[in-house]
């Protein structure tokens, strides 16, 4: 596998190299990628709110802001958006960023990863994995050692995912509705 896919990257796309033709091959995400991926976030959002409420329904107007919040981590440093392609069509996606914690911490810097997803008809074809073993190549160029993610406690599915990624329960976050 092919690591150190940079957010600024320009020009011919750099690849995760396959070892079939069915390989998924990642690369870091063009601005013309941006409706294709709002349809998948549009899915997975739609995904989170049929398990966990109306907090994940999207409001009037989302796609522009979504579109601007995504548009901002193409070719910045410390923020990355990956695309997954089979057969030269984007199937999935990652997007995440290296934050810092306060100045009271010693390891300030960490890895966030805040969204992935894959087409369902694409699903058990490594495309999920070639983008998270990517992003952790990416993260680790820059020194991160440390990647946290959220993931919804019915989204059964997903921690069978992350888990499986490596990832382990590390905090509740618990919440009340008033």
């Amino acid at each position: 596998m092919t690591s150190g896919i940079a957010a600024g990257d320009v020009g011919p796309e750099r690849r995760v190299d396959g070892i079939g033709s069915d390989e998924p091959r990642v690369r870091v995400a063009r601005v013309a990628d941006l409706d294709a991926l709002a349809q998948m976030w549009e899915k997975l959002e739609n995904y989170h709110a049929d398990l966990g409420g109306p907090e994940y329904r999207l409001a009037p107007g989302w796609k522009r802001d979504w579109r601007r919040f995504t548009r901002s981590h193409i070719g910045h440093k410390d923020r990355l958006c990956l695309v997954a392609e089979l057969d030269e069509a984007a199937v999935g996606f990652l997007l995440g960023a290296i934050l810092v914690r306060p100045r009271v911490f010693k390891h300030r810097l960490y890895g966030h990863i805040y969204d992935l997803f894959v087409d369902p008809a694409q699903r058990n074809r490594g495309v999920g994995e070639s983008l998270v073993r990517e992003a952790l190549a990416w993260f680790r160029s820059r020194r991160v050692e440390k990647v946290d993610l959220y993931t919804h406690a019915r989204n059964e599915m997903g921690l069978r995912f992350w888990t499986k990624m490596g990832f382990e329960t590390t905090v509740h976050i618990l919440e009340r509705r008033i």
